[in-house]
């Protein structure tokens, strides 16, 4: 990263800090996040889907995120890379779980 990255570690806190988050907490920490810090959209969103545990893959501009539901996570193409232009849940069916 030419400006530069910050690595921090933290103890102590209770596990519940560090457990899976549902769809809805996904969607409202990645907003959350991008109306305080600048940072590459994409690093973020895959970032946080690995530390969750997710299955997902991209479909074309597109990151499709596996939870109970499925997220989709569209991005569109700027100058300086690609920056999330929307999240959205889809229902799967009872046989796409």
């Amino acid at each position: 990263h030419d400006k530069g990255a910050a690595f921090v570690a933290v103890s102590g806190l209770p596990e519940e800090i560090f457990a899976p988050i549902n769809p809805q907490q996904f969607a409202d920490v990645t907003t959350k996040a991008l109306k305080t810090f600048v940072f590459n959209h994409v690093i973020f969103v895959e970032s946080l889907l690995k530390w969750n545990g997710a299955d997902y893959h991209w479909e074309g501009n597109d990151i499709l995120a596996r939870f109970e539901d499925l997220i989709r996570i569209s991005f569109e193409d700027f100058a300086d890379g690609k920056r999330i232009k929307r999240i959205k849940s889809e229902v799967l069916g009872k046989n796409n779980r």
